[in-house]
């Protein structure tokens, strides 16, 4: 996964983690050995609890390296690493390269109709100073329209985003990464400056973990990663 604004920038690592490195939610070993692929150690490495929620974290090098019911980190320290696991949620990574600030946030469809991508804009600008036209985005792998089905006792959820809504057949489907599109602009992001992977993780099989294909009690997860280099 690449986004062209991104590799623009040297100082900038961030990435996935893919099905062949196996689930990296409950195996240690897995991530262990991603992470040593990555030439970093795990004392760099600052974890999202992740509640689905929209609690998003300034985080610090020296500070606690698993932050609970978190859905969203940012930093401008150099030395570590930002991460969150998903298995069909989106991965949004956010780079100012005028501050030097990055952030990375969970976006499930709670996330990413409640507030977490405004929180993780708003902290960014508040702590930082980062203004939202210069923010940089790349959405990651996540599950699209084709396989997001939705049932009609949550629909009201999603009644803002019309646009994103489509009725076929007696269902009834969302496009989760079109709001995230929406909810970006709303705060302040330039369109130009947004770039999207438009994988579908339930679709890509052999790459990807998905929650929804899966249906496993214990999920088996991929990994995100955002960092400015060492």
């Amino acid at each position: 996964m690449k986004f062209t604004h991104f590799e623009k920038h040297q100082e900038l690592v961030y990435g996935i983690s893919e099905k062949k490195d196996g689930d990296m939610k409950y195996n240690n070993e897995n991530r262990e050995n991603f992470f040593s692929n990555l030439s970093v150690s795990e004392n760099s490495i600052i974890r999202a609890g992740l509640i689905n929620g929209t609690n998003v974290a300034r985080v610090f090098k020296d500070g606690e390296k698993n932050i609970p019911e978190t859905d969203g980190l940012v930093t401008d320290e150099k030395e570590i690493l930002l991460t969150i696991t998903m298995a069909d949620c989106f991965p949004i990574y956010f780079f100012d390269p005028n501050k030097k600030v990055i952030g990375i946030a969970h976006a499930g469809w709670r996330g990413i109709t409640g507030g977490t991508i405004k929180n993780t804009i708003e902290k960014m600008n508040n702590e930082f100073g980062a203004n939202p036209e210069n923010i940089l985005i790349g959405i990651g792998p996540g599950i699209q329209k084709c396989h997001f089905e939705i049932g009609k006792e949550v629909l009201f959820n999603f009644e803002k985003y019309p646009e994103a809504i489509l009725k076929k057949d007696g269902k009834i489907f969302v496009e989760l990464e079109k709001i995230i599109f929406i909810k970006l602009l709303q705060n302040g992001i330039l369109e130009k400056n947004i770039e999207a992977s438009g994988e579908c993780t339930f679709c890509e099989s052999e790459k990807y973990f998905s929650a929804r294909r899966e249906r496993k009690e214990k999920l088996d997860a991929m990994l995100g990663y955002i960092g400015l280099k060492f």
